[in-house]
């Protein structure tokens, strides 16, 4: 599930429910609740993990700091 969630960025959705990432690795949602409450998180934190993860990519890429601030 991580490598999909991974591969396919699906953390960027911002309407991403358990629904859609069981479809995503062709499950149901019961399925992925259990398998994230047998590692124990829940879906929101699970995703969370993955969205600041990418915060904090976006915040150490130098290309970035580069862009002018808007006032």
């Amino acid at each position: 599930m991580r490598q999909v969630v991974r591969e396919r960025r699906l953390y960027l959705d911002k309407d991403l429910d358990r629904n859609a990432l069981a479809r995503a690795v062709m499950t149901n949602r019961t399925y992925v609740s259990r398998a994230l409450k047998q590692h124990g998180v829940n879906f929101s934190s699970f995703i969370s993990e993955f969205r600041m993860q990418h915060a904090l990519e976006l915040l150490c890429d130098d290309a970035l700091r580069d862009v002018p601030q808007e006032d």
